[in-house]
């Protein structure tokens, strides 16, 4: 399992609804990071979210992040993905893979 961060942003007029990633082969989810009244923090998978014109949201440690399985004993030094957008065609792009140590 490896975790994932970025900045999307929308410098469009339009809101956009971001449905996910295709990371293919990865098995690849959006989660976020809830904390409840009592200060307990919680992960769960973000089936989707709506980035608003002209913002930029944050994946990062503690927030929204992305989980990838089956990134073993990658060569490459990135990971070609798309973007998955709700009634719009996806977007390519690519995420650093970079070493834990």
């Amino acid at each position: 399992m490896t975790a994932g961060y970025m900045n999307i942003s929308n410098v469009s007029d339009e809101s956009v609804v971001i449905n996910g990633l295709d990371c293919s082969p990865l098995i690849v989810e959006m989660h976020d990071v809830t904390t409840n009244s009592d200060g307990v923090m919680k992960m769960g998978k973000l089936s989707s979210f709506i980035l608003s014109p002209n913002e930029t949201i944050n994946f990062e440690p503690g927030g929204k992040h992305i989980m990838a399985w089956g990134l073993t004993d990658n060569q490459s030094e990135d990971l070609s993905c798309k973007l998955l957008l709700q009634d719009k065609k996806p977007i390519d792009f690519k995420f650093s893979i970079k070493s834990r140590g």
